[in-house]
């Protein structure tokens, strides 16, 4: 591929990669071979590649043919301009602190190995104890079940890519053991069932349940909601007679109890819940409202 192909390439959004900056060797690696695939200049980083030969010396008294030395040329330019060009898009997956560091390196199978050498021994070094955190690893109510499965299950890819391999089995009922405690009957429905299910069919159930337990908690907060507003409704109901007894402007704890209204408007009751107090303010201000008009009416 010549340069202006693969300029082009490098614009195209399959070609962003996301910089490399010492996590994730493994992925990383496999998206670069694939870019480098794509463009034709994987070859170079080929350990059997063979070198191009030296132009033939000739022997006494005969001459080279001119074309074969051209043709060898040829190959030398090509293989120069494709080194280059894969150091380039290697160097330019790397993070700045990672180009920075590796930017001497001209020699794409020699930046190729330095990086597999330190940062795949790295990344298996700390695998060793992906099994432990697979094991350990426990969900929670207070996050998404699909997404806390999602989790287990990029844990599960890493540990194949260890050639350490679960069985679809022994996921099932890995991923059953470790829900939360507020799904203990979902649990025992699906541990006690006879026939034996997939990995989607868990995925499946886990789906819906979690979706019909999303919309159980919306409706119990509707009928809360409700139940406020009847309470309310019943208040105003309750204070009707009460509040045109307290509104004479001669009576003092009518004053009084008018200044606490006032007060309590700005303050609302303490231990009261969101909704009470709404109520509680809104059954003050029309108390307060209304005191004001009934002492203009009496000057």
């Amino acid at each position: 591929m010549d340069t202006t192909a693969s300029l082009h390439f490098m614009n195209q959004e399959f070609a962003k990669l996301d910089q490399f900056d010492g996590q994730n060797y493994t992925r990383w690696a496999e998206k670069v071979k694939f870019m480098l695939h794509v463009l034709k200049l994987s070859f170079v980083l080929d350990p059997k590649l063979p070198p191009i030969p030296d132009n033939p010396i000739p022997k006494e008294g005969e001459s080279v043919d001119p074309t074969v030395i051209a043709e060898l040329e040829k190959q030398r330019i090509l293989r120069r301009e494709s080194e280059e060009l894969c150091v380039g898009h290697i160097k330019n997956s790397l993070s700045d602190r990672l180009y920075d560091l590796y930017s001497p390196v001209k020699d794409p199978k020699e930046l190729w190995n330095a990086l597999e050498l330190k940062y795949k021994a790295h990344e298996e070094g700390t695998n060793k104890y992906l099994v432990s955190k697979y094991l350990e690893f426990q969900m929670v109510d207070d996050k998404s079940i699909m997404e806390q499965v999602h989790k287990l299950q990029v844990m599960v890819n890493k540990l194949n890519a260890l050639t350490i391999s679960l069985p679809e089995l022994f996921q099932v009922g890995a991923i059953i053991a470790k829900l939360p405690p507020s799904w203990k009957d979902f649990s025992k429905r699906m541990m006690h069932k006879s026939e034996d299910y997939s990995l989607d069919d868990l995925m499946k159930h886990l789906r819906i349940e979690e979706e019909t337990r999303i919309r159980d908690k919306k409706g119990k907060v509707g009928q809360s909601v409700i139940k406020c507003q009847l309470g309310v409704l019943a208040t105003k109901a309750n204070l009707g007679d009460r509040t045109r007894r307290t509104l004479d402007p001669r009576n003092k704890a009518s004053r009084n109890r008018v200044i606490r209204i006032l007060t309590q408007i700005q303050k609302g009751p303490v231990l009261a819940t969101s909704a009470e107090r709404l109520g509680t303010m809104q059954e003050n201000a029309k108390i307060a409202n209304q005191y004001r008009l009934h002492t203009q009416s009496r000057r």
